[in-house]
């Protein structure tokens, strides 16, 4: 409770900041269930054929513009881009719903597709836009740790609100209050300040071919590459599932797709408290016992055991699914090196977009083969085919990673780190060399190039400028960030007042994940600037 009352305590005190996470969280809302009224809308009409095809058609326009858009968040105004994208949502939502009371299919479906583009608009304005809301550094860290929370709270709160509006008026309803929804959210993000980003200067298309042959080439990679694109392609499916399931074989209201789908991020809730825990430890465990539960909670569906015996099961679907896919994306971060994570990782967002199509396509294939019962049992069974696929090489991956348990809590305690995600960390971590210096031992020299960022693990050091000292480093401290990120030569002279231990982070996995984490790269540039203030004589 401590821990929440801080993050709540940081957020509170910060209005910009309040204004943001609270748009997000409607956006969320909307972003859900605006998803299931369409799919709803597409059963009613043809099935899970049309629902599947309706959930590809959307989601296809939105992965190939969003690598454009995310460029452009880097480019303009980040909280524009929100302003921007909330209304257009929102103006595609109500004119979908308008069609859905006339029954025209042939304007819903592209105004659904419309919205779902808009849609990937918010999630990287949004993260450009947390290094100018902050006021100090551990109001960006209380900003991730809130928006995670409000993500699975949003998911919770859409099935509920869709499930009571799908039984009470139907489809139509559910994209009016999505709309109104949004336009709060504009609202809310319209007066926050909007300054563009620094951009980064990187080679997309050899970004993309590193990331390519990282993750086709290597035995413990590839199997992680399997396992994730059978977990997006289970969620995919979920999405038509949650129709077939409520209506086919549960034979009740519509309003339960919403209610199967609260289950589910429920499921998500209860575990994300449980995967904080599993930072610093073997992996390949939970990852391949989650994937198994998973498998064997959403095949027990199809015994028709009952509303809420099916909503427990889909509510273990969810916790497996949070815990995989953590421990699934810690084990590629110490499995890859730092400096082509970025690149890795955006290719791992294509693939679970790709997967979601793919699934959502896959359910209505497979009910044509063998009815709902093999599309459940069949959904089910890729993911074990994939984890017996992957078992042995996932085991010898992370028997071959250990995790760098004591170096984490190491940059935990360091202010330029704070904000970064566990995974980030754990690669970090991984690179750090420790290095023991002698008192009176020099660490760096004044004028010389700059290959190493260093943070102090105990002892001191003092920092000097032409013979004049500026200050002394403590514990948990750095040194050689200005270097570094300026590419300039040293800018002072580091040496150690007693015998000291440092860690050493080589230029390029620093810059890796201090450039490609915006919040902390906005924290390293007022650290920078800082020091060059004060260094200034």
């Amino acid at each position: 409770m401590g821990a929440v009352a801080v993050v709540a305590g940081a957020v509170g005190r910060n209005r910009p900041l309040l204004r943001l996470i609270s748009a997000y969280g409607l956006f969320v809302v909307a972003e859900y269930a605006s998803w299931l009224a369409v799919l709803v809308f597409a059963f009613r009409r043809g099935g899970a054929t049309e629902s599947g095809l309706v959930a590809v058609a959307q989601l296809l326009p939105a992965a190939a513009a969003a690598p454009s858009i995310a460029a452009f968040a880097d480019r303009s105004s980040p909280a524009r881009l929100l302003l921007v994208g909330f209304l257009a949502q929102a103006t595609a939502m109500a004119v979908a719903a308008a069609a859905m009371m006339f029954g025209s299919a042939y304007i819903v479906y592209p105004a659904a597709v419309v919205a779902t583009i808009s849609m990937v608009t918010t999630r990287p304005a949004q993260v450009a836009s947390l290094p100018e809301l902050a006021r100090e550094a551990h109001d960006i860290t209380a900003a991730n740790i809130g928006l995670g929370w409000t993500e699975n709270a949003g998911v919770v709160v859409a099935g509920l609100l869709s499930g009571a509006l799908l039984t009470w008026r139907g489809a139509a309803s559910v994209l009016i209050a999505t709309a109104v929804l949004l336009l709060f959210s504009a609202v809310l993000v319209l007066p926050l300040p909007g300054k563009p980003p620094i951009a980064g200067n990187d080679d997309r298309g050899s970004s993309l071919r590193d990331a390519v042959r990282l993750l086709v080439g290597p035995a413990g990679p590839r199997s992680l590459a399997v396992v994730f694109s059978a977990e997006w392609l289970l969620m995919g499916a979920l999405d038509v599932l949650y129709v077939v399931i409520a209506i086919d074989i549960l034979t009740v209201d519509p309003g339960w797709v919403g209610y199967l789908q609260t289950a589910f991020g429920v499921g998500g809730i209860a575990a994300g408290l449980l995967t904080a825990h599993l930072v610093g430890r073997r992996l390949s465990t939970p990852i391949l016992s989650s994937a198994l539960l998973c498998s064997c909670a959403l095949a027990l569906v199809v015994v028709r055991g009952g509303t809420v015996i099916t909503a427990l099961l889909l509510a273990v679907v969810g916790a497996t699914h949070a815990v995989q896919d953590v421990a699934g994306r810690t084990l590629l971060q110490r499995a890859v090196p730092v400096h082509v994570l970025g690149r890795v990782f955006g290719l791992l967002e294509g693939i679970s977009l790709a997967g979601l199509a793919a699934g959502s396509l896959l359910v209505p294939l497979l009910i044509g083969v063998g009815g709902d019962t093999v599309a459940v049992l069949g959904i089910a069974a890729i993911l074990l085919l994939a984890v017996a696929f992957s078992a042995r090489s996932l085991v010898s991956l992370d028997a071959s990673k250990p995790p760098a348990t004591g170096r984490i809590e190491v940059l935990q305690q360091v202010s330029l780190f704070a904000g970064l995600p566990a995974p980030v960390l754990e690669g970090l971590a991984g690179a750090l060399q420790p290095r023991e210096i002698p008192a009176g031992g020099v660490l760096m020299r004044e004028g010389e190039t700059g290959l190493h960022y260093f943070i102090l693990n105990a002892g001191e050091l003092a920092v000097t400028q032409g013979g004049r000292e500026l200050r002394r480093l403590q514990p948990m401290e750095g040194a050689g960030e200005i270097a570094l990120l300026r590419d300039v030569p040293r800018t002072a002279t580091v040496t150690a007042t007693v015998p000291s231990v440092v860690y050493q982070l080589d230029r390029e996995p620093f810059l890796a994940a201090v450039t490609g984490h915006a919040p902390t790269r906005e924290a390293a540039d007022a650290i920078v600037d800082q020091h060059l203030s004060c260094d200034d004589p």
